[in-house]
This record gives structure tokens, sequence and C-alpha cells, in this order.
């Protein structure tokens, strides 16, 4: 996969959407890693 930017390269709105939600996983992994997985456990069963 490609890298995640931080300045927005694209013009269609679906390109536009994945890059930041790829970007906010990508932060929210640089914290302690438990806490994404507990994040994503959520999402995924709530």
């Amino acid at each position: 996969m490609s890298s995640v930017h931080y300045f927005q390269r694209y013009s269609q709105l679906e390109n536009f959407v994945t890059n930041n939600t790829l970007l906010l996983l990508s932060r929210l992994y640089n914290e302690p890693p438990f806490k994404f997985k507990m994040l994503l456990n959520e999402i995924a069963y709530d």
C-alpha cells in the first residue's frame, strides 16, 4: 500500500474520504497499539 499523504492530491470525493480515513487510522495506530485494537473492536462489534 502506498503511503498516506497529509495534503490532498485527489479531486474525487471517494479518494479524498479514503485518504482521510487511512490517515486517521495511521495516526491512531501510532498511539499505543492496544488502544487501536480496542477502537477497531468497538467499531466492529457495536
